[in-house]
């Protein structure tokens, strides 16, 4: 038995849209203010230093695997549909309609 590959091209599309809002909303988040020496407490200070201190690093890890990751969604739906295209071109008649572009699926991006 065979099963059939389907990729929600759509849907992918819209993941990677999405990590890229979402890298693009943490870059904008300002680095966090060290409030450790209003803390009155010198472990919660130190706790509250320590974390504005690494605040900015994992953000900036953070944003670049968002990028990273919405990159690699759209690079996926391009390579699907050129995979796409080119079997149905090597199909008898050129593949007329069969391929994902071109398919009545409302732009799903799946095959009926």
């Amino acid at each position: 038995m065979t099963d059939h590959l389907t990729a929600n091209l759509a849907g992918i599309t819209q993941v990677s849209g999405s990590l890229r809002v979402l890298g693009d909303e943490f870059a904008a988040i300002t680095q966090v203010a060290d409030v450790g020496g209003a803390a009155g407490s010198a472990e919660l200070a130190a706790a509250l230093t320590n974390f504005a201190t690494g605040w900015s690093d994992k953000r900036n890890a953070l944003i670049g695997e968002l990028r990273n990751m919405s990159g690699l969604a759209a690079q996926a739906v391009a390579e699907y549909t050129r995979t796409d295209d080119t079997l149905a071109r090597a199909l008898p008649g050129g593949g007329a309609g069969a391929g994902i572009a071109s398919s009545g699926a409302a732009g799903s991006g799946q095959r009926p």
